[in-house]
């Protein structure tokens, strides 16, 4: 048996409510939409967690077990406007905010109360709290039991039931949703006589990146040091509480910080030690044209020629520093590229 069929299982339903405007304002140098809106989905379906052992199930059974409620605002905007006939400028900008909350769920009724799922974010990660590292062999013995070979210099996690041994029961919801919460962007066209600029960004915002110890831990397998761990990692000659890296070590971190480690069974271990609070601007291109006089153009009986400078991904602003937030976990996919382009259009 693979699975157990469900006759009774029903079509999600979602409720949805939207609230909207649109205008043009100044005579049409500014306009712009704005949508709020809320949907709520019922009878969400998924794996029952409940089922009385006497039932002799042996595979979890599809069906309807939750409720999730979605907030947010989609804004879209445009500034226009000729100062002359050789001189004017477009500006466009959107961004989308949203937040998805459970508002039901079917969940083990022994789970701890900081666990449980409803008002909080579908795409929020469960982790353990990060308190620092240890500093001595005495605050080892003083503290909670933790999985592997602990040493002064390894993460310290916080206990939150009390019972003196860290383990799953200790993991809570942490950080912002996975999924960034804000999402935007901007761009914008000038042109003055004979020549263009234009530009564009994209960001995001409320969102929680969380970096795979186990990708980058220096010494282990083929990995090196990344310069970042380098210049801060806890040492003798740097007992700061929570550096960048723990102690350095031979084997992988997780081997030590088994909390850390994300392939562990069917649970996704992470903690707050490796999160961190992603928000980033990228320009994503800049380029600067100049088109060729139309009296030149006549005179060579052309329609038209440009010549442009383009530049594809030129910079970011971004609060995490190691690598391009875009690339994942560990920063080892493959990065996006930088390109400058110069060329020549003629049109006939």
């Amino acid at each position: 048996v693979l699975y157990y069929a469900n006759e009774k299982i029903k079509w999600e339903i979602a409720e949805q409510v939207n609230l909207g405007i649109e205008t043009k304002l100044f005579k049409g140098l500014v306009e712009f939409t704005l949508d709020a809106y809320q949907e709520i989905r019922h009878n969400i379906i998924g794996y029952r967690t409940n089922v009385p052992a006497n039932m002799g199930i042996e595979f979890s059974q599809l069906d309807n077990i939750g409720k999730s409620r979605s907030r947010g605002i989609d804004f879209s905007g445009k500034i226009q406007h000729a100062f002359s006939p050789d001189f004017w400028i477009i500006l466009n900008g959107t961004l989308t905010y949203n937040k998805v909350v459970y508002k039901a769920i079917e969940e083990a009724s022994d789970k701890p109360a900081w666990q449980r799922k409803v008002g909080k974010e579908i795409s929020q990660a469960i982790g353990y709290i990060a308190e620092g590292v240890f500093q001595d062999q005495a605050e080892i013995d003083n503290s909670p039991k933790q999985s592997g070979d602990v040493m002064p210099g390894d993460i310290r996690y916080r206990d939150l039931n009390g019972d003196g041994v860290i383990n799953v029961e200790d993991a809570t919801h942490i950080g912002h949703p996975e999924t960034p919460r804000i999402i935007y962007g901007f761009n914008g066209f000038i042109n003055y006589k004979n020549f263009e600029f234009s530009f564009a960004f994209q960001g995001s915002g409320n969102r929680t990146f969380f970096m795979d110890p186990a990708q980058i831990s220096p010494f282990a397998g083929d990995n090196a040091m990344l310069t970042a761990i380098y210049k801060d990692h806890w040492s003798s000659d740097n007992m700061s509480n929570k550096p960048f890296w723990p102690r350095l070590s031979t084997q992988n971190l997780v081997v030590h910080n088994a909390e850390e480690n994300r392939n562990a069974g069917t649970e996704r271990r992470m903690s707050t030690y490796f999160m961190r609070e992603c928000n980033f601007l990228r320009c994503t291109s800049i380029e600067l044209a100049y088109n060729m006089p139309e009296k030149l153009m006549n005179r060579l009986k052309l329609k038209g020629v440009k010549i442009y400078a383009r530049t594809n991904n030129p910079f970011m602003f971004s609060n995490f520093k190691v690598w391009d937030v875009e690339l994942g976990e560990s920063g080892f996919n493959y990065p996006i590229q930088r390109t400058i382009s110069l060329g020549l259009n003629i049109n006939f």
